[in-house]
């Protein structure tokens, strides 16, 4: 498909890009339609070659809040793309299984603002007291203030959050 996409026929670079685009809308309708069969199309997705496939398959996942799909989400948390370990952190969110708050707790870490933010969030949404001290910890390491008003949001939300 790269290759494809770097061809000098513009014919044939137009042709790659929309079948690049059919693939992430299809993960992402896919998601949105909330059938759990397609959580095998969608995981499988998630190690496509093309970093928007699978942010998209990613955000597929986390719309179809199957449990099943933590396994991978998990193992995809270490993508080389920050776009879809971002979005990856928030299907974890979105699923709120309490097997992603340690990877989450790691992402806090990520040389990536989004990624950072998006497991923040992501730990606020699960609720799991495991992830107080760490968020603390990214509150007071954070360097960037915008940054460092969101995590401490998210923070104040899992504080205010029932056991």
């Amino acid at each position: 498909m790269l290759e494809r996409i770097k061809s000098r026929s513009s014919a044939e670079r137009r042709e790659a890009i929309d079948q690049l685009a059919e693939a992430a809308a299809a993960a992402r309708v896919l998601g949105q339609l909330g059938d759990a069969r397609a959580v095998d199309s969608l995981t499988t997705s998630l190690k496509d070659g093309n970093s928007t496939v699978r942010g998209a398959a990613a955000m597929g996942l986390g719309s179809l809040k199957e449990a099943r799909a933590v396994p991978a989400l998990i193992s995809a948390v270490r993508d080389e793309a920050p776009d879809v370990r971002s979005a990856v952190a928030a299907a974890l969110g979105d699923l709120r299984d309490k097997r992603a708050v340690e990877p989450l707790i790691h992402s806090l870490k990520d040389e990536s603002r989004m990624v950072k933010l998006a497991a923040a969030l992501a730990l606020a949404d699960l609720g799991d007291k495991r992830a107080v001290a760490a968020l603390t910890e990214a509150v007071a390491n954070e360097k960037d203030e915008e940054a460092r008003s969101q995590i401490k949001e998210a923070l104040q939300r899992l504080m205010a959050s029932p056991d």
